[in-house]
């Protein structure tokens, strides 16, 4: 379900254009609320993060039923919904995640709108820490966000995460991201999402990272 598929229609989304099947998007999303329930955390459905994961249900519905085409904004909502899964499922196997997935699960998760909030600088952290073991990093989640375990010559290196949602606060989230690193006494970057400072009128930006 690629983004250049989804804006290539301004009304409607054809079937024929999608490339993932929103069963298994489903299926995910499923997934990952049980395994959060698990643990004792709660998807609500009346919450930002259930009424997302609810848009890819709608949307696998209409899949089925054969309609002619999909409601756009319910489309990216499920694409939004996907993006947060895959974040949760990997946190939900970090023992130290478990307050990380509660600010995103308390949180105000419209990805395509600029209010800040704690949800969408932890979803940053934990996407990037998805990347990173995708890559088959040696990474855990810790102060001061990110820790990746070079060898044992180098030690460890850390990763301070920061969204930033204005050019005024760059400056500001640099510094915080330094004095992460060096309350941990680690050699590091700091890693910045700037999405809310590139986007452009009718796209999305795919995620940015600057040192």
């Amino acid at each position: 379900m690629s983004e250049k598929d989804a804006s290539s229609s301004t009304n409607s989304i054809s079937p024929l254009q999608l490339n993932t099947k929103f069963s298994d998007a489903v299926t995910k999303v499923d997934r990952v609320t049980e395994a959060l329930k698990a643990q004792g955390i709660e998807v609500s459905p009346s919450g930002s993060v259930g009424s997302l994961f609810a848009k890819v249900r709608q949307v696998n519905k209409q899949h089925a039923q054969n309609s002619n085409g999909y409601d756009q904004m319910k489309f990216f909502a499920a694409m939004e919904a996907l993006w947060i899964a895959q974040a949760l499922e990997i946190a939900a196997e970090e023992p130290e995640s478990r307050e990380t997935i509660r600010r995103i699960i308390g949180s105000e998760m419209d990805l395509s709108g600029r209010k800040q909030s704690q949800g969408k600088d932890v979803l940053w952290e934990l996407d990037l820490f998805r990347r990173l073991k995708l890559g088959n990093a040696n990474v855990r989640l810790a102060e001061p966000d990110i820790v990746l375990q070079l060898d044992d010559r180098l030690g460890n290196f850390g990763i301070a995460c920061k969204k930033v949602y204005c050019e005024s606060g760059v400056e500001g989230a640099l510094r915080n991201g330094c004095d992460q690193l060096e309350r941990q006494g680690l050699p590091g970057v700091v890693a910045f999402n700037l999405d809310d400072l590139m986007e452009e009128k009718g796209k999305r930006p795919a995620n940015t990272v600057l040192t």
